[in-house]
């Protein structure tokens, strides 16, 4: 083995194992090898936020380096994201059924979508972006802003990394000079656990409205979920109800499985938007207005601390009686 083969290989090496290093000590950064032709080699780095992330929208960079003298380089980065086929699947549509269009996949805000955005990009799509890592101001990454979808489901994020002119690409490639990575996204809010059946020892009963007994949009199988202090809370309040009242509280919509937006109209508005974490429930009139159930009141009173600035008839509580509005009468708990 001549003495030039060997020295390749070394630096190979050496730089094989910096970008190992880099991808180890930094966390939610995956490096892929990029190699140039000779002198050189490059590598990518992609940095992901948590999908459960608390902020309201994710930042996603991508960068390019000279694996030879770690000095940037300028790379196209195709940035895109779809929705996962069928529609009609509960899965893929955060648990929503008889859709026949993807639910929105961003923010949503006046009916319309709020795109992806990133510096300098080159794409009109809204959920699409082209953008380069360098655009000569001394930015040294691409930096695209996702907000996060208030609709849960199943998303495909998929990037294309085209290297500069002189380099090729030796990992996830769909050509000598394009990175291809994707992710799969099942998004939505995390640890959301089906309420019990109800009846006579638990102090209350699934059930919708009886006057609309199911809904197209979300099977009644997929209405009753929240947290799980949420779900304990309700065992307590249905008891001390039927005991003050002998009637059985009756619940009705709380979240979807995954959270999110919870459609009620088939239109993906921000309808039910406080079902959207766990951490509330609809209860049925069963023919007492929310006003005047005394029993109600003195039930969730109990164990509720009231929501700040909410009274009913001079009273903080953590009830909503929708008071002045078209679904006056209704009851509604914020745990």
């Amino acid at each position: 083995m001549n003495i030039a083969f060997v020295y390749a290989l070394s630096k190979t090496a050496i730089l094989l194992a910096l970008g190992i290093l880099l991808a180890v000590s930094s966390p939610n950064i995956y490096s892929s090898h990029l190699t140039s032709n000779p002198p050189g080699l490059t590598y990518i780095t992609k940095t992901y936020p948590s999908w459960y992330s608390t902020e309201k929208v994710f930042t996603h960079y991508h960068s390019c380096r000279n694996g030879d003298t770690l000095k940037p380089i300028n790379c196209l980065v195709d940035f895109g994201l779809e929705g996962v086929w069928p529609p009609s699947d509960a899965k893929n549509s955060g648990y929503h059924v008889g859709h026949p269009s993807f639910r929105p996949l961003t923010f949503t805000k006046d009916r319309k979508e709020v795109p992806l955005r990133s510096e300098h990009d080159l794409d009109p799509e809204e959920l699409q972006v082209l953008t380069y890592t360098m655009d000569g101001s001394g930015r040294t990454k691409s930096k695209i802003v996702w907000p996060k979808p208030k609709a849960a489901g199943i998303l495909l994020n998929e990037a294309f990394v085209q290297s500069p002119d002189g380099f090729h690409c030796i990992g996830a490639c769909l050509d000598k000079r394009t990175h291809w990575h994707h992710y799969i996204y099942n998004s939505g809010y995390p640890g959301l656990k089906l309420l019990p059946d109800g009846g006579l020892a638990a102090g209350y009963v699934k059930g919708r409205d009886p006057n609309k007994p199911t809904n197209i949009y979300h099977a009644n199988e997929y209405a009753f979920w929240g947290k799980e202090s949420t779900n304990n809370a309700i065992f307590v309040i249905g008891q001390i109800y039927y005991d003050l009242s002998g009637r059985l509280l009756s619940v009705n919509d709380m979240s979807l499985p995954k959270g999110g937006i919870f459609d009620i109209y088939g239109n993906y508005e921000a309808d039910h938007k406080s079902h959207y974490t766990g951490t509330d429930a609809d209860i049925n009139r069963d023919g007492i207005d929310c006003q005047y159930d005394t029993d109600f009141f003195h039930a969730v009173d109990c164990i509720l601390p009231p929501v700040p600035g909410r009274e009913i008839n001079g009273k903080p509580t953590a009830i909503d009686c929708h008071i002045n509005t078209p679904q006056e009468g209704f009851k509604h708990i914020d745990f």
